[in-house]
This record gives structure tokens, C-alpha cells and sequence, in this order.
């Protein structure tokens, strides 16, 4: 009889353990892949940028050299 009941306990014990782990690791897993993300979204953003910084770089080259050839033939 007792021993019945302690071996259920510790079913019942080692189920929960295990159970914990599980939400642990999930809970691990989740943050990783969290933050895996964010820094693809930061690159991401970072690219963008570069991207509409020589944009306006090209066009504000371009505006003055195409005022540069307005001056010269006034």
C-alpha cells in the first residue's frame, strides 16, 4: 500500500519535473528566437536606411551639379 502510494508520488513528481522543464526550455526557445528577430528587424531598418541615405545623397549631387550647369550657361 505505501509503497503504491510512493511510487505514484513519484510519478506524479517526475511528470511535473519534467513538465517544467519542457515550459523552461520553451520559455528559453521563445526568447532566442525573440531576440533573433529583433536583430533581423534592426538590420533590416539599418539597410533601409543606408539605402535612402545614398538616395539622398545621389539626388542632392545631382541637384547641384545640375545647378552648376544652370550658372554657367546664364
Amino acid at each position: 500500500m505505501e509503497r503504491q502510494r510512493r511510487k505514484r508520488w513519484e510519478r506524479k513528481r517526475r511528470k511535473r519535473m519534467e513538465w517544467q522543464r519542457r515550459k523552461r526550455w520553451e520559455r528559453k526557445r521563445r526568447k532566442r528566437m525573440e531576440r533573433q528577430r529583433r536583430k533581423r528587424m534592426e538590420r533590416q531598418r539599418r539597410k533601409r536606411w543606408e539605402r535612402q541615405r545614398k538616395k539622398r545623397w545621389e539626388r542632392r549631387k545631382r541637384r547641384e551639379e545640375e545647378d552648376g550647369e544652370a550658372k554657367e550657361e546664364e
